[in-house]
């Protein structure tokens, strides 16, 4: 049952990744010379911290959220991917950027981005496992 799990979050961290980058370089608008290079970290970025946090949250929430009917269950699984996204970057940025929190508009102006990038990421995480379910039978 785990196997399956795990087998099945990750290849919707693969099929998230792709779309969170489509997306993310969309919102970045950047020009034709750039698009291949930028693409390429963002991918290796967002796949690199969806595969070794985004699966190990995701089969947590997972579990926490076993107990509720689908519609509720999607909801608040929605709801914990988009947090513990949010949060991972809030640490992160809190860490790297501490000495710009004395100005807060300028730590937004340095982790907008991160925290965007976080909340798009969850949110096609989430997104890809729930159509993955549906199209697989199963319960998400």
């Amino acid at each position: 049952m785990l196997r399956k799990t795990m087998a099945r979050k990750i290849i919707a961290s693969i099929i998230s990744t792709i779309l969170s980058t489509i997306f993310l370089l969309f919102l970045l608008s950047i020009g034709e010379d750039d698009v291949i290079a930028v693409s390429v970290v963002i991918a290796l970025i967002v796949f690199v911290v969806t595969l070794f946090y985004g699966v190990p949250i995701s089969i947590l929430i997972h579990h926490l959220t076993k107990k509720f009917q689908e519609t509720r269950r999607r909801l608040i699984s929605l709801i914990y991917h988009l947090l513990f996204g949010f949060a991972f970057v809030l640490i992160i940025s809190l860490i790297v950027y501490f000495d710009h929190l004395e100005n807060l508009t300028h730590y937004w102006n340095e982790t907008h981005f991160y925290f965007v990038a976080a909340i798009v990421a969850s949110f096609f995480l989430w997104l890809t496992e729930v159509i993955i379910c549906k199209l697989a039978g199963k319960k998400h």
